[in-house]
């Protein structure tokens, strides 16, 4: 009766007795998860959604998942968590570098053990893996066009031209593959626009994802240059609106949206404390990355190369979990060859979408993440 029992769950989830890897009889599964310092809300959120789809998991199988969480911002701290928990024992590792290059010895070491390893928001150099993430190229092209877009409406072509303006770039860390590959994104269409309006400027700050360091940057910015500044990009959310908004309206240069001195400012992430100040009217533009779906996507990969092996994982060409019902916003699905990113790795990008806020959804979607984050803490949604 348990060996059919255990067949059955097993069909439940497309896997053969054949391709298990999970020993018949076994009712456990012991997962890792090192990720970004426990304080921080994107990984909160990030790790929210992989709490959901695993009591989801333990809903249809019947197997228990025990998740091991340890969170910090400091890399070698994080090597040191993974190799507490290789020495201790565990069928699978989810992984969330804050310094993709130093982590590589983690992903090497589970290789060598055998231990299957997602990582998510960004991909580490070589290594087998699968990594889960939404295309931060398009996240950056996605917002930055819709800033850029902003700017020429409410400054109009022949000011930008004869006069120009400045914008301030905020980037978070230089040598983290998601910040690189954000901030591509919006090169690829601010370099357009610089060179159609040669007299706009621009300064680039590296403030450490850090609130306080932002809005020192952009209080120099505004010390140097005051009403020429026309927009604010920002790589992520806690510099853009916890930096850069209060920096402006400090000093006096925060104007409503329909006012021609309007300063708009764009950011990527998609917090709970983003979607708030849209709803304000403090924010522009903000990139929901979908946190939920990607500790939901990352969890549900790492459970399944655990189940099945890494032979029956899906391959680029092939369709990703197209019966999904958690992310319908976020679908279809994509599969790209790591060997093609950049640093390439052995394994998959599984990836989903990005959407524009207030384009795609508006500030008060229930769809967004940090709406939902906070509605899954507090029992009500953030404007109620």
């Amino acid at each position: 009766m348990k060996k059919l029992l255990f067949f059955v769950m097993l069909l439940s989830l497309g896997v053969s007795l054949v391709t298990a890897q999970l020993a018949p009889g076994k009712k456990e599964i012991v997962i890792a998860n090192v990720r970004w310092d426990m304080g921080d809300v994107a990984f909160n959120g990030d790790q929210y959604g992989t709490e959901l789809e695993i009591n989801d998991f333990e809903a249809k199988t019947g197997i228990k998942v025990t998740m091991l969480t340890s969170g910090s911002d400091d890399p070698q701290q994080q090597i040191n968590y993974a190799n507490t928990y290789f020495a201790r024992g565990i069928d699978g590792m989810l992984l969330s570098s804050i310094n993709p290059p130093a982590l590589t010895v983690v992903v090497k070491e589970a290789n060598k053990r055998n231990i299957p390893v997602v990582t998510h928001d960004s991909c580490i150099p070589g290594g087998k893996q699968i990594s889960v993430f939404p295309m931060a190229v398009g996240a950056g092209e996605l917002v930055g066009k819709a800033l850029l877009d902003n700017i020429v409406a409410i400054r109009g072509d022949n000011y930008l031209k004869n006069v120009g303006g400045q914008i301030v770039e905020l980037r978070g860390m230089v040598t983290l593959g998601v910040d690189i590959q954000r901030y591509q994104g919006w090169k690829n269409v601010f370099e357009p626009f610089l060179k159609k309006y040669p007299k706009v400027t621009f300064t680039t700050h590296v403030a450490g994802f850090n609130a306080t360091k932002a809005r020192q940057a952009v209080d120099a910015e505004i010390a140097k240059y005051g009403k020429k500044i026309i927009g604010i990009f920002s790589i992520d959310g806690t510099m853009g609106v916890g930096g850069a908004i209060p920096a402006l309206k400090s000093a006096g240069l925060f104007f409503p949206k329909n006012s021609p001195n309007h300063i708009p400012v764009s950011t990527i992430d998609g917090t709970t404390e983003e979607f708030t100040a849209g709803r304000k009217g403090d924010l522009d533009f903000e990139i929901d990355n979908g946190k939920l779906t990607q500790g939901r996507l990352a969890v549900r990969a790492l459970l399944q190369w655990i189940m099945e092996g890494w032979d029956k994982m899906p391959k680029p060409g092939q369709v990703l979990y197209a019966d999904d019902n958690t992310s319908l916003s976020r679908m279809p699905y994509e599969i790209i060859d790591g060997m093609k990113q950049d640093p390439p790795f052995e394994g998959y990008v599984y990836s989903f979408k990005n959407l524009l806020v207030p384009r795609d959804i508006p500030f008060d979607s229930k769809e967004g993440w940090g709406n939902a984050y906070s509605y899954s803490l507090n029992k009500k949604w953030p404007w109620e």
